[in-house]
């Protein structure tokens, strides 16, 4: 019972949900259609991710095991105004201090969500993709590097172990 989070990432056909799912058989791994209510896609900026959670975590949800969560992308968007990240657009520039924010209201939600032994595991953030205009991989370092002070050990959160995809991509 694993529960696969992320903006792009975990998305059919834009990361590696199509690879999980083609690892993981014969089990059956469902997207969930109602992950894009905003219409941005993925529920947009890790506002909206926050907003849309309880489609996951909500009451009519088993526990899960293990919860595989990530968000950032969509975060690291300079061309775009900031406000707009509140107002549902699927990409955002967001500030430091929101993403911190963010994170940790995601975090407690999901720690509400896994099963009493289960599992929260972080994923970095990946690399901006070349093919990316207006965005530069030094705000995906940074925000990896704000995600660390609250996951992993030695940060708020030392419980929640870290998939570092970031430097597995680089």
């Amino acid at each position: 019972n694993v529960l696969l989070l992320g903006d792009s990432i975990a998305a059919t056909g834009t990361g590696y949900l199509d690879d999980v799912r083609a690892t993981l058989q014969p089990a059956v791994v469902v997207e969930n259609p109602r992950m894009y209510p905003q219409g941005g896609g993925y529920c947009g900026t890790s506002f909206g991710v926050v907003a849309c959670l309880e489609l996951f975590t909500g009451p009519q949800q088993q526990p899960w095991d293990v919860i595989h969560f990530n968000w950032g992308l969509h975060d690291v968007c300079p061309l775009v105004k900031p406000q707009l990240a509140q107002a549902g657009s699927g990409y955002a520039a967001v500030t430091e201090a929101q993403y911190v924010e963010n994170l940790e209201a995601l975090y407690q939600q999901l720690k509400r969500a896994v099963a009493p032994k289960g599992t929260l595991i972080w994923c970095s953030t990946t690399p901006v993709p070349i093919t990316y205009r207006g965005r530069n991989n030094s705000d995906v370092v940074l925000i990896n590097k704000l995600a660390r002070t609250l996951f992993g050990p030695g940060s708020k959160h030392p419980e929640v172990l870290v998939h570092d995809l970031y430097t597995e991509v680089v």
